[in-house]
């Protein structure tokens, strides 16, 4: 044997060996992991963590199948799925802002504290103002926009001067 044939067999043989090593047990490879990098779930929260998403996938999944046909979105009454036609809250009737700040829950300074108060359905912010205009559709970049341009006739001017004679570059 050569000593270049020793040496592919002796690399091969540490490749081996350490693959051995570190395809063991879970516990080993928790281990060598958590040597190295910090934050590694031990093998039963990631064994509790597959077991959870799978429970989330099948809820979700479930829900989807279950949901009756009413709740689905129709194409023809879009108009009625709309926020607006949800209840508003209590908090609404109120008159004064004194009144408001009093209905909402506080923050450490004693601020309102909005977040807290959408959390917990105090308030619910309107997507928009009811003075604004109804929404039009997109105009997308595949819109035809009819012109006067004939087969013989560039649809661009391409006698544009890009600089001047005299500029100074």
């Amino acid at each position: 044997m050569t000593a270049v044939s020793r040496g592919s067999v002796l690399l091969l043989l540490i490749l081996i060996a350490a693959s051995s090593f570190l395809a063991r047990a879970t516990d080993s490879k928790h281990k060598i992991l958590s040597t190295f990098f910090d934050g590694v779930p031990t093998p039963e929260e990631r064994a509790a963590r597959k077991v959870a998403e799978k429970e989330k996938k099948a809820k979700k999944e479930a829900a989807k199948h279950s949901a009756p046909a009413s709740d689905l979105p129709d194409a023809d009454a879009n108009a009625a799925a709309t926020p607006e036609d949800k209840p508003r809250p209590e908090i609404e009737k109120l008159k004064t802002w004194e009144e408001v700040l009093n209905a909402l829950p506080k923050d450490i300074v004693g601020g309102p504290d909005w977040v807290k108060a959408v959390k917990d359905g105090v308030i619910a912010p309107r997507h928009k103002l009811p003075s604004d205009p109804q929404p039009v559709a997109p105009f997308t970049l595949d819109t035809f926009v009819p012109g006067a341009v004939s087969d013989n006739q560039p649809a661009f001017d391409l006698n544009i001067e890009i600089a001047p004679p005299k500029a100074p570059f």
